[in-house]
């Protein structure tokens, strides 16, 4: 929960002498794919890493290497295939400020989506609930989102389409400007059911359903 503060502090220009690692291993070698991590740096300071590296281990060998430069994003999703690993090491080479000291909200294995008012087209969101109590309730999102860049595009070897599958996760909140200031609810958590994007759609279409559904 305290995220990670590096020991060392970044020189004049940024840089480290000692470029600050963060290595998360695992007990045994994943062959599924992931598209890569997501990483929350000091949001809470409006701080973040300017370069930076991802590097996926099997043992000593590299199985995929990434790296960023002139970053200027306080959350970072990191593309990048990532199969047969056993080890995930984040270095950071330069922070964005002098004598500052590397920091890390949250590292998280696997890409990490945020959609907003501007990137969702339509939102609905269905309860149905039987007063005799014959039958579980049922609780039921279903959203579209821009895909005018083709992030969904079933066709496109760079598209996330392929990483898509069922009982993804998919956290919603409600926000409200209360005093010009956004205040939010949480508005539950759902699992991915299914998806359609049409081949050169300007949008792509998901639903996703309460954990009773399963």
């Amino acid at each position: 929960d305290t995220g990670f503060i590096s020991d060392d502090l970044s020189d004049a220009d940024g840089y480290f002498a000692s470029p600050p690692q963060i290595t998360i291993s695992f007990s045994r070698v994943f062959e599924k794919l992931i598209p890569g991590i997501t990483v929350s740096w000091a949001g809470e300071y409006g701080e973040f890493a300017r370069d930076y590296a991802v590097t996926a281990y099997n043992g000593g060998t590299v199985v995929s290497e990434t790296s960023v430069v002139d970053n200027t994003s306080i959350t970072a999703p990191i593309e990048i295939d990532i199969v047969n690993y056993d080890r995930i090491v984040l270095t950071v080479t330069r922070w964005c400020l002098p004598y500052h000291r590397a920091r890390v909200g949250e590292l998280f294995v696997g890409l990490k989506k945020s959609y907003k008012n501007a990137d969702i087209f339509d939102y609905n969101n269905s309860v149905r609930i039987y007063p005799l109590s014959e039958k579980l309730p049922k609780y039921e999102i279903k959203f579209e989102v821009s895909n005018i860049d083709g992030t969904y595009d079933p066709d496109s070897p760079e598209g996330l389409t392929k990483y898509l599958i069922r009982r993804q996760s998919v956290n919603v909140r409600y926000g409200m400007k209360v005093n010009g200031k956004p205040e939010w609810i949480s508005g539950g958590k759902y699992y991915l059911n299914e998806w359609k994007s049409p081949q050169n759609g300007i949008e792509a279409t998901f639903k996703a359903r309460g954990l009773l559904e399963y």
